[in-house]
């Protein structure tokens, strides 16, 4: 998360919501999140872990996080916690212009890489930072 540099005026996207532990703190760390989880069992019990926190600002969403928001919103932010060999281009394109995204990249080795992409105007900047190790990112239309 600090490798995005988030302010408090930010708009986050999370991908994988999972125990909904990670949104929490996005939510003390920037002004929105937007999350999406594809296992609805995993969505509800963190819609419930976070309205006992009592936080605000945290927008829910069941579906594909490959698919990105889908309704032109763009995000200061975005951050994957799956991992794929390509940064989808749906997510690409829910990032605002100086835009940060961050996400475990799988290498054909089957290694996997923690990269930053940071977009300028429409060219993006690719940049790994360390090995990881992360669930696949499930997306329904593969």
């Amino acid at each position: 998360i600090a490798c995005l540099n988030l302010k408090k005026t930010d708009k986050v996207l999370e991908i994988g919501t999972g125990t909904g532990y990670q949104t929490a703190i996005l939510s003390h760390l920037c002004l929105e999140v937007c999350t999406i989880e594809i296992h609805s069992n995993l969505l509800n019990k963190a819609k419930q872990r976070i309205a006992k926190l009592n936080l605000k600002n945290i927008i829910f969403k069941l579906g594909n996080g490959a698919e990105g928001w889908q309704n032109k919103t763009l995000f200061d932010a975005i951050i994957i916690s799956a991992a794929s060999e390509i940064i989808p281009t749906k997510l690409l394109e829910n990032l605002k212009n100086h835009g940060r995204l961050i996400m475990p990249k799988k290498n054909p080795s089957g290694d996997q890489r923690l990269v930053l992409v940071k977009k300028n105007n429409e060219t993006y900047s690719e940049k790994e930072l360390l090995s990881v190790r992360f669930v696949p990112l499930l997306n329904k239309n593969i």
